[in-house]
């Protein structure tokens, strides 16, 4: 069977490929990756897919942080951990490929911030990722239709995407001449017309090159041209060489750029005179170089095709071929022993049954409780936290809505300010403002929805003699934006996660040194939220308590994502009935996440919110809940 496009025809659209994505709408992925810069991210994707991933996870190590890529198979076989400090991201074009789907479906036991990037708007790893809050969805849809055989215009438009993400100035300017010039540059050097069929290849890197390397040896191995190895400069000294004494002396591919001038040079010099060498010089931007090279990778790839008179966009795949590519990896795999106590074990990292005595407990509580009020965080709780300039979503405002018509009194406790509030009054009924508490800045601002002028709070002064402190210190300066001060909360944005744990410590620090008595610093995904003694989550459920006559331990359910020791949420969900659509902390009465591991983050909310039956003005669990929150505990 024939598949694919011509080739030829698809590099030469690549010039309209990589205006398309210097024109697309960045905000939610640069949101995401800025939101996470301080994190660890594990980068999925196959076959093209994966060129990509290796540059998003380069990218994401250039801005500081720790990254690595991964098939979707390396990612399944490893152990499923749960890592509070990581974010994984699913890459593909189409978003329908078996295996990425099947990643998708081994995060679902995890609590990782994730996010899917596709090229089509409707995909089954979209959908995947939307009804179960496993990922923020990012998809656009590419106007050149699907690539041919090859991963070309999808992985070039999206590592233009990416590196706009992490870069606002990013620039790529190319055209079609320029793909001539640089095809015209290949054949010129008279090395690839010595390429005969069955002759290997040697694919040597510097500090740059590395991706573009790699997706030359996907496209030599996909196209049946040449068995392939890629090393850099170095690892290739370790014996590799051996191979040019054989009778098959290869074809070397080597990926140049000025920061390794002297080694590269050096290292070509010393191979035997009759080893044919292709050099492929790189721009010195450590993104364009990846971006230009994965392109040459693309022509190299042309050239040998056109000395063997083969079409490499339009190949034919026998049908083992196809039916190896079909293949399920969720059909074949050893299925993973599913945990009896999946709740316990993602409380407390075991399930000793003096654990699980405690779910029980807790449980207990829940099923007997006759709730008056419902206090929740907002981002990450009540909307995506890479969409919260979108506000509430919508697939929640039924649900929220229905408690508010039974009776219950529904309040946020919140690190936002007046865009919560504005927010809310477009899209909830002006009937139950009244029965809507905001607990704005953290609780600096305690008010109800349907007042209608704000007053906030003055800051207060002594965040200056903070700012002053990491000034002196010399971590002011490293900060991403200003810090933002409202009334009794501090917001500060860092990029590198090492900054943003010497900060955090240096913080901590000096409350215990100067004697700030009831402040607190928390990690609130990408920022350090300090907070004053007159302020905290906790306020504001006190005062929830009062205005509804509640005894807040038994009659207010709280609901956050980030409940961990350094989490947000930890003052909310530390004490009472409190549940978590993420991450918990091991305190065994309060703050534990009872979801089914198929939803997460707002989705998860909308599980608990629609799981609360209204009983004479209070909200209760429904016994289908209690059932079902039985089999997570054990």
């Amino acid at each position: 069977m024939y598949m694919g496009k011509p080739f030829a025809r698809e590099i030469n659209d690549i010039p309209e490929s990589v205006t398309w994505g210097l024109k697309q709408d960045i905000e939610i992925l640069k949101r995401i990756l800025h939101g996470n810069s301080n994190r660890h991210l594990t980068a999925i994707g196959s076959g093209g897919s994966l060129t990509a991933a290796a540059f998003l996870a380069k990218l994401h190590e250039l801005s500081g942080s720790v990254a690595n890529a991964l098939t979707p198979l390396e990612y399944i076989s490893k152990p499923n951990r749960q890592q509070r400090n990581k974010t994984v991201a699913f890459l593909s074009a189409e978003g329908k490929n078996k295996d990425i789907i099947a990643a998708a479906q081994a995060s679902l036991n995890s609590s990782y911030l994730s996010f899917s990037l596709t090229f089509s708007k409707n995909n089954p790893l979209a959908e995947l990722c939307d009804t179960t809050g496993l990922a923020t969805v990012i998809a656009y849809d590419m106007p050149w239709g699907k690539d041919g055989y090859l991963a070309t215009n999808s992985l070039i438009a999206m590592m233009v995407l990416i590196a706009r993400a992490y870069d606002e100035n990013f620039k790529l300017q190319l055209d079609c001449e320029w793909i001539e010039n640089r095809r015209n540059e290949l054949r010129e050097q008279n090395v690839l017309q010595q390429f005969y069929n069955s002759r290997p290849i040697i694919i040597l890197y510097g500090q740059l090159g590395r991706i573009a390397a790699l997706d030359l040896e996907s496209k030599l191995a996909e196209s049946a041209f040449a068995v392939s190895e890629l090393c850099d400069y170095r690892q290739f000294a370790h014996g590799r060489h051996l191979q040019f004494t054989s009778p098959k002396t290869p074809l070397v591919v080597a990926f140049t750029s000025l920061q390794d001038k002297r080694l590269s040079e050096m290292t070509l010099s010393l191979l035997p005179h009759h080893v044919p060498i292709l050099k492929v010089d790189l721009p010195e931007d450590p993104v364009l170089a990846e971006i230009i090279g994965t392109i040459d990778a693309m022509l190299v790839t042309e050239i040998l095709a056109d000395i063997q008179d083969i079409d490499p966009g339009q190949p034919y795949v026998p049908k083992f071929g196809s039916e190896i590519y079909g293949l399920d990896i969720r059909e074949l795999l050893p299925q993973k022993k599913q945990n009896d106590n999946p709740a316990v074990e993602f409380k407390f990292r075991c399930t000793d049954k003096n654990y699980v005595h405690h779910g029980i407990e807790f449980l207990r509580q829940l099923e007997a409780a006759r709730f008056k009020a419902i206090v929740c965080d907002f981002d990450g709780t009540f909307c995506d936290t890479a969409r919260r300039y979108e506000g509430l979503d919508e697939k929640l405002v039924p649900e929220v809505e229905r408690l508010l018509s039974g009776g219950i009194t529904l309040g946020f406790a919140t690190g936002r300010g007046d865009s919560l509030y504005n927010d809310l009054r477009k899209k909830l009924n002006p009937l139950f403002w009244h029965k809507v508490p905001l607990g704005l800045y953290s609780g600096s601002y305690i008010l109800s929805l349907d007042t209608e002028n704000l007053t906030f709070p003055p800051e207060d002064s002594r965040f200056q003699e903070l700012l002053s402190w990491l000034d002196t210190i010399g971590l002011l300066h490293r900060l991403e934006a200003k810090p933002k001060i409202m009334s009794n909360q501090m917001g500060i944005r860092i990029t590198g996660h090492s900054d943003y744990l010497q900060t955090l410590a240096a913080i901590r620090y000096w409350i215990t040194d100067t004697g700030k008595i009831g402040w607190r610093a928390y990690c609130s995904g990408h920022s350090i939220d300090v907070i004053t003694e007159n302020a905290g989550k906790a306020v504001v459920v006190q005062a929830v308590a009062e205005q509804t006559d509640s005894d807040p331990r038994h009659e207010i359910l709280r609901i956050g994502d980030s409940g961990d020791f350094d989490g947000n949420d930890f003052e909310l969900l530390n004490d009472g009935l409190s549940l978590s659509v993420g991450p918990v902390s091991p305190r065994p009465g309060s703050c534990w996440n009872l979801l089914p591991k198929e939803f997460h983050g707002h989705i998860g909310t909308l599980y608990y919110l629609s799981s609360l039956d209204m009983v004479d003005g209070r909200a209760v669990f429904s016994k289908h809940f209690i059932e079902k929150a039985k089999t997570l505990i054990g």
